[in-house]
């Protein structure tokens, strides 16, 4: 078990790296001295975070796209045979659903 003593000098310590950062301006305490600023910053920061997401996936997008125009393969008649493909193996009855009652009996006038 720690003696006082030992206590009191930790607590001490940590006090002074406290002050420390408090003292440097750190971001850690921005928050708590203006709020303002502390928005400004975040908002910033989702800024610059939203950009370079788009920016970073543009680079990439833009680097297969240009992998792919390399290779020389025509997607434009693969995608259409996968379309038909996909197309001729869907049961559409079921999707589409048929009418329960028969339209045909009501008249409007």
């Amino acid at each position: 078990m720690k003696t006082r003593l030992e206590t009191l000098k930790e607590l001490k310590l940590l006090n002074h790296k406290l002050d420390q950062l408090a003292n440097n301006n750190n971001r850690y305490f921005v928050y708590s001295s203006n709020p303002i600023k502390f928005a400004l910053y975040n908002f910033m920061a989702g800024l610059f975070h939203s950009l370079g997401t788009v920016f970073g996936t543009l680079a990439i997008t833009f680097a297969i796209l240009y992998v792919i125009s390399l290779l020389k393969i025509d997607f434009v008649q693969f995608t259409s045979k996968f379309v038909q493909e996909s197309m001729s193996r869907i049961d559409w009855s079921k999707i589409i659903p048929s009418p329960s009652i028969d339209v045909n009996q009501f008249r409007l006038k």
